[in-house]
């Protein structure tokens, strides 16, 4: 596959990723996702006695848990059940995303390993989704960051995506 090709690929992966809201999930998913959230953080602390903040707004995902003893800086975060959550949907997402592209079959494979390696999402590669919050109703992103395609004309004057990063440049 050339350059292009693998590029015009990992756009539609990267698009998908970067156009996703918390606020997509339903909200019944949403609540009781909160509440395992809050629950898993007890737990990880000991009990009720040794949790001193536990809280998940159910509207934005985002999420605080801290421990009397520190248990919870044991606990990366893509082991959060919100954050695991978050993640397997926008990587489902994406693979979609390149089903339902109109890019070629021999292609498809490349694709859906953009959107795999993008959201790795049970390992230390996975993306900061950035919600672990410090106040109840603090903003959260719920998807990583977008990427910012470089776009040129081809001879013909169509546009072409020549490179995607996500950072400022």
């Amino acid at each position: 596959m050339r350059l292009f090709e693998q590029l015009s690929v990992a756009a539609v992966a990267a698009t998908v990723v970067a156009g996703w809201e918390t606020s997509m999930m339903p909200e019944k998913l949403r609540k009781e996702l909160c509440a395992e959230q809050v629950l898993f953080c007890t737990n990880v602390c000991g009990g009720e006695n040794l949790t001193r903040e536990a809280f998940c707004n159910s509207n934005t995902l985002g999420s605080k848990c801290t421990c009397t003893n520190g248990a919870e800086a044991a606990i990366k975060r893509y082991q959060w059940p919100a954050f695991q959550r978050v993640c397997e949907i926008q990587r489902q997402e994406c693979r979609a995303a390149c089903d339902r592209s109109n890019i070629a079959a021999n292609e498809k494979a490349f694709c859906f390993n953009s959107c795999d390696t993008r959201m790795a999402c049970n390992t230390e590669n996975a993306p900061d989704l950035k919600i672990m919050v410090q106040k109840y109703d603090d903003v959260t992103t719920g998807s990583a960051p977008k990427p910012k395609p470089k776009v040129e004309a081809n001879a013909d004057g169509s546009p072409v995506v020549v490179a995607i990063n996500g950072g400022d440049g």
